[in-house]
């Protein structure tokens, strides 16, 4: 299966449908965080002067106990927003109706996508921290007293890019895992399992959707930040990045199970 035609096509068709969810989320944590605020360092970086690992962190994180607070009440938004299209998809993928009218319990997918949330987040940070590192170290050997020098940015900007692979194929296992739990009800260690023979049916398809998964983001987040208005790149990739691994995840799972969707048919069942 093409991901990127077929996750790119039902997003924008279903825009609207899928803007319901993401856009509580998207904004709050766009607004109060900055939830690619590894893109924004990199925009940022020349203006720096970095002595310390710790300088850099605190540039990118600026971590303080109210910024914990938004992080925590943002994964909460983020869990009920996606249990809830998770719960969309589905049932527009198996009876190719879009509505609201959704036969599914909200607190039997809250748990399981807590569960991988949670897991996600944490993974995510420690790979960050990990890039922060190799960046921090270019740093140390490229930079003057302090000040970013041009070579650096360069090869600072390559390794975020190089970076987001991993996040990115994280991304893809968490996101079919979640999905295999919600529906088959497969203890986490069995779905991760079936999410790599999943990815691994079509893996060329999975590599292209993965490249523009956080790409499209990476763009947006610095064409903001050229234009000034940074908190709205964050916001757009959130509308962008939490629909289209929900909908990334719903179409591996029902491509490997060879499930029969629903959502492109002209004459639909109608339960």
């Amino acid at each position: 299966m093409n991901y990127v035609k077929d996750v790119l096509g039902y997003y924008f068709k279903n825009f609207l449908f899928i803007l319901v969810f993401a856009i509580v989320p998207a904004v709050a944590m766009g607004l109060l965080l900055q939830p690619f605020a590894l893109f924004e360092f990199l925009y940022n970086y020349p203006s720096y002067k970095l002595l310390t690992f710790g300088d850099m962190f605190y540039a990118v994180y600026g971590l303080n106990w109210l910024d914990i607070l938004w992080i925590l009440i943002g994964l909460v938004l983020i869990v009920i927003s996606i249990s809830l299209l998770l719960g969309f998809i589905e049932n527009h993928y198996k009876t190719g109706n879009a509505t609201f009218k959704m036969e599914f319990s909200l607190n039997s997918n809250i748990l399981s996508v807590f569960k991988t949330t949670i897991l996600l987040a944490i993974i995510i940070f420690v790979i960050n921290v990990v890039i922060m590192l190799l960046m921090y170290f270019v740093h140390f050997l490229t930079a003057v007293n302090g000040v970013a020098t041009v070579w650096g940015g360069v090869i600072n900007y390559i390794l975020a890019i190089l970076g987001l692979y991993p996040i990115a194929r994280i991304f893809s296992v968490f996101a079919f895992s979640t999905v295999e739990m919600l529906i088959n009800g497969s203890p986490l260690l069995v779905a991760m399992s079936n999410a790599s023979l999943a990815i691994a049916k079509n893996s060329w398809h999975v590599f292209f959707m993965e490249l523009i998964l956080f790409l499209i983001p990476f763009a947006l987040v610095i064409l903001t930040n050229l234009l000034g208005i940074a908190w709205l790149g964050n916001i757009l990739g959130l509308i962008y990045v939490l629909p289209a691994i929900c909908v990334f995840g719903m179409s591996m799972f029902f491509d490997f199970y060879g499930i029969k969707r629903y959502d492109n048919h002209k004459y639909y069942y109608v339960r």
